[in-house]
């Protein structure tokens, strides 16, 4: 659960870095490396993903406020952000990778293994529909359901786009 805080955290270091605050980043690059020493390193890579998403839909919405030397900074300012967590984080990598051979996983895990309990693409149809079932095409149980409170969010983020364009990304 350390992991997060990291989404929300590197959301509003980007919003910080496009407002041109760039010590953000050095802020955010402290709390990505704790992010990465403290939690599950996959919370924390999609988190980092998701705002780097975010960086690139600020880019892209924002095209004509922006000049481009800002947004030059900006990327700049958050790949600063990835490289101090990573150089925080390095440590706790390399000892991971080193005793890695001597944990149960270095026996290695086969494909037909890795597959069991997989999500096929007919799954998908559960975020909508949560005890759809196509015999021997889905899995028995929903796993994919988020509920309808969430769905319900994201329309009215949608409805809401024309009043701030953000939404729009949040939404989805």
């Amino acid at each position: 659960l350390n992991g997060l805080f990291s989404l929300p955290f590197l959301i509003y270091c980007v919003l910080k870095i496009f407002e041109g605050r760039l010590v953000w980043s050095m802020i955010g690059g402290i709390g990505l490396g704790y992010a990465l020493t403290t939690s599950q390193p996959q919370w924390v890579f999609m988190a980092l993903l998701a705002s780097g998403l975010y960086v690139l839909w600020n880019l892209w919405e924002s095209r004509q406020i922006y000049s481009r030397g800002m947004s030059a900074r900006s990327i700049a300012a958050f790949l600063l952000l990835v490289f101090l967590g990573a150089l925080i984080a390095l440590p706790q990598f390399m000892a991971t990778r080193e005793l890695t051979s001597l944990s149960a996983r270095s026996a290695g895990l086969t494909f037909s293994d890795a597959q069991i309990s997989s999500i096929t693409p007919i799954d998908f149809l559960w975020y909508l529909i949560p005890f759809f079932q196509l015999k021997y095409l889905s899995a028995p149980e929903p796993v994919l359901y988020i509920g309808i409170i969430p769905l319900i969010c994201a329309l009215l983020a949608l409805w809401h786009v024309r009043e701030k364009r953000q939404y729009y990304f949040f939404a989805f």
